[in-house]
């Protein structure tokens, strides 16, 4: 009995709150006029990933804000780009 008393709920703990319960992801909509230039940045964040030593969830949750900018965001230089990839990868 007493080795099940951490797994079963607790009657007297309050449910969690409903702002809590599902997290509304912002949607992707892939309009962004700088996807031909998303496989190379998705290449520069594997090798900066796999330099350090990074874990795979690391990467994709990079590559996961970078999609999202580049759809909210226009950048115009390759180097503005590229400072935006890193910070993705740092974050």
């Amino acid at each position: 009995h007493f080795l099940l008393r951490g797994y079963l709920p607790d009657p007297r703990i309050e449910p969690i709150s409903p702002a809590l319960q599902e997290l509304k992801l912002p949607t992707f909509r892939a309009h962004s006029p700088l996807l031909k230039s998303r496989r190379f940045l998705v290449d520069i964040l594997t090798l900066l990933s796999s330099r350090c030593q990074l874990c795979p969830a690391a990467r994709h949750l990079a590559v996961y804000l970078l999609d999202h900018f580049l759809d909210r965001y226009d950048i115009t230089t390759s180097k503005q780009l590229y400072a935006v990839a890193v910070s993705c990868l740092l974050l």
